[in-house]
């Protein structure tokens, strides 16, 4: 269909289940997609372009899982460089001082299904512009289910929000339980003022658009 190769990025221990699957559907359609399969080390990083990277990290289920974040890294001046003139930034250069430094931005940040754990500790995944996590479960009764099953609640996003630097927070995985019309009163109700307008709940189609 003109479409190029598709990559798929995962956790090392998932490599070989997912070509394992990917060889299972040759059988069943008669030809083979082509695709990559890229298992990822923690913190290991792919260059998706010029200065731009994937970047993994282990998160805590049921079963192996991985979190990703795209960083991109800038060049940009030291401090006490700022003010000089370009011929004395220019003559210090060819001395072969620094006189600049790569600072890393977080862009977007991306949980996959996971439970509480040190990855949200992550400078990267605090600091990124936009973080999309799941929120399985929102209803007071759900909390030990949430635990059960690694994964997280609308009150362990109450304490993401007072932690986070994310323009938007994307909630994702909403349990098929859960109506939208559910999910919306007990978003208002549980998040406070201030950090209501930097939530989102990705399915909620007719609200996004209203924001937007």
């Amino acid at each position: 269909q003109g479409m190029g190769v598709g990559t798929l990025v995962c956790h090392p221990a998932l490599e070989q289940p997912i070509r394992d699957v990917m060889n299972a559907w040759v059988k069943l359609e008669g030809q083979r997609t082509p695709h990559n399969v890229v298992p990822l080390e923690h913190n290991g990083e792919l260059e998706i372009k010029n200065h731009v990277y994937l970047r993994g990290f282990e998160t805590v289920h049921t079963v192996a899982s991985m979190g990703f974040v795209v960083v991109e890294r800038r060049s940009k001046l030291k401090p006490e460089f700022i003010n000089l003139p370009q011929e004395k930034l220019l003559e210090l250069k060819n001395r072969g001082e620094q006189i600049t430094q790569t600072i890393e931005i977080p862009l977007i940040c991306y949980t996959g299904d996971t439970y509480g754990g040190e990855h949200f500790d992550r400078d990267d995944v605090l600091n990124a512009q936009i973080l999309i996590t799941e929120c399985t479960f929102l209803e007071k009764e759900h909390r030990e289910r949430a635990s059960v099953g690694k994964h997280l609640h609308i009150e362990d996003i109450l304490q993401l929000l007072e932690r986070s630097k994310a323009k938007a927070l994307v909630l994702t995985h909403l349990s098929r339980r859960t109506h939208m019309g559910l999910a919306r009163r007990r978003v208002a109700e549980v998040v406070p003022p201030q950090h209501r307008d930097r939530v989102y709940l990705l399915m909620d189609n007719r609200t996004n658009r209203a924001r937007y």
